[in-house]
Formats: structure tokens, sequence, C-alpha cells
């Protein structure tokens, strides 16, 4: 099985959070798509909290508005570099987290395959 070295890019945001108008996740999501990340999905917490130290949870309806989103996307090394270039002003105030590693299976993408 082939591999490669990539990187992980998360990205913590609230569910609240807008771009122009639309959910910031969704607006992440797609601009990461645009730019031709290989996989990404936005997760949606039943827990947690943000830089407000307010625990939130899906259990108190009271508590379950603006839970935290991860937006996470996978690829080479140079692909996540220029998402985080692409997305910076959109994704300012979030905590973004970058870790090493590897893509096992079928690295290549759809258009590389088609032209084999």
């Amino acid at each position: 099985m082939e591999s490669k070295a990539a990187k992980r890019l998360t990205i913590f945001i609230s569910e609240g959070a807008t771009w122009k108008h639309q959910p910031l996740y969704r607006a992440i999501l797609d601009e990461l798509n645009r730019i031709g990340i290989k996989q990404a999905a936005a997760i949606k917490a039943i827990a947690g909290f943000g830089t407000d130290r307010v625990i939130r949870t899906a259990n108190i309806e009271v508590l379950s508005v603006n839970l935290p989103i991860l937006v996470e996307a996978v690829d080479l090394e140079t692909k996540i570099d220029l998402a985080l270039q692409s997305i910076s002003e959109m994704a300012r105030g979030a905590l973004i987290e970058v870790m090493p590693a590897t893509l096992v299976g079928p690295v290549k993408d759809a258009a590389e395959q088609k032209g084999e």
C-alpha cells in the first residue's frame, strides 16, 4: 500500500460563527473544496468550550446553542499550507491546529487517477 507524508488541519469554531452570511464551517469547507483539498469534514461536538470558558452541551437545551464545530482536512503538506493561506482571513480568531499525518491507500487525486 502506498503512503505519503501529509498534514492534518483542524479548525475549532463555534456553531454560530458566520462568514459573509453563511455558516463559517460551510465557508471553510467550500474554500477547501475549491482549492482541491483531498478530504475534509465538519464535525459537530456534543459538548465542549471555547475561549469564553463556558461548557456547552447537547444534553441541556439552554446550553446547546453554539456548540463547538471542528473542521478537519487532510492532504499533502503543500496543499495544507495553501489551505492555511487561503482560509486565514475567514478563520481569524479560530484555534487552528496543524499536525503531521501519513496518507495511506489511494493517495492520488481523482484527476491524477484518470490520467493513468
